[in-house]
């Protein structure tokens, strides 16, 4: 078969697009420090790898559920310590009123029960990032609604028609629910309603009825108790969800060590493969060189 000088040089320059190709995919993965860039990289390896960020991704979104959780259910923590605060604060009045040793009238202590009933009210229907905390299912309407009388002092408190309980789940994991919310109900008037025991002591206060006085100790020791079991219910959620956050965020670990080890590249051994390919490179493109020097018309003299 007849060499011509047109087929050395289409064979030069296929091996000279060869090295180039070879080197090229070489920078790719040592710029962008993964072995798999597109599918034609590694097909088999292109499948796990999706296979494991999707895995990754809904991980994720479980990490952004649990955090969002926890935070509305701090946001339910805060003003129960408040309301258990309100509470002791009313007792205290209570056994102050209640004493026969009492001089003067009981009319300042009525007057401070009445602040923190309308204390109550206000922690009642907090907010918190645009939603009712106590307001069960219905979080954009009022949980609790006063009446009042014609000097503006509260003398009953209904709750939301549409219901004050119901409980917000999210999934935070595999076929995991936490709850996010508080119902209302579940603090102010499961067993004991937490209104009319303050709306009973102001008016006795005011009355100067000490046996009445009396009477409201047993209620706002039952109110208490009834906060404070709220309270562990939402510490009880938020400790859940931070046992779940860290078994996600081990998994996140674990599946993100997985995908380094399919996909990304072992930066040493690229450099020296590049290097490599760069002297077989300039190697080519030298010896391409002096095959394309010289022709037959350099001997035709």
């Amino acid at each position: 078969m007849r060499i011509t000088q047109n087929m050395v040089a289409n064979q030069v320059l296929r091996n000279v697009t060869h090295s180039l190709a070879r080197l090229a995919k070489s920078q790719e993965q040592l710029s962008s420090a993964k072995r798999i860039n597109r599918a034609s990289d590694d097909p088999l390896g292109s499948g796990v790898v999706l296979r494991l960020k999707a895995n990754l991704e809904r991980l994720n979104g479980f990490q952004r559920a649990t955090d969002a959780a926890q935070e509305y259910l701090e946001g339910a923590a805060t003003p129960l310590e408040r309301i258990m605060e309100l509470l002791h604060q009313a007792r205290e009045i209570a056994v102050q009123g209640s004493s026969d040793t009492l001089s003067g009238t009981r009319g300042p202590l009525a007057e401070q029960v009445n602040q923190l009933l309308e204390g109550l009210l206000s922690e009642a229907n907090t907010r918190f990032q645009e939603r009712y905390v106590f307001g069960g299912t219905n979080t954009d309407a009022t949980p609790y609604t006063a009446t009042r009388d014609a000097s503006g002092r509260i003398t009953g408190v209904a709750s939301n028609p549409l219901g004050v309980d119901g409980v917000i789940n999210a999934e935070v994991g595999p076929d995991c629910l936490v709850p996010t919310n508080l119902p209302g109900g579940q603090t102010f008037d499961r067993s004991v309603n937490l209104f009319e025991v303050l709306i009973t002591l102001r008016d006795a206060l005011a009355a100067e009825d000490t046996a009445g006085v009396a009477a409201t100790l047993t209620p706002l020791d039952g109110a208490m108790t009834q906060v404070n079991s709220a309270s562990g219910v939402v510490g009880v959620a938020i400790r859940r969800l931070e046992a779940v956050r860290t078994r996600n965020q081990e998994d996140l670990i674990r599946l993100e060590s997985l995908r380094s080890k399919v996909q990304d590249a072992d930066i040493a051994a690229v450099y020296v493969e590049l290097q490599k390919l760069q002297n077989a490179f300039d190697a080519s493109l030298a010896a391409g060189a002096r095959a394309m020097q010289s022709s037959l018309v350099d001997y035709l003299q």
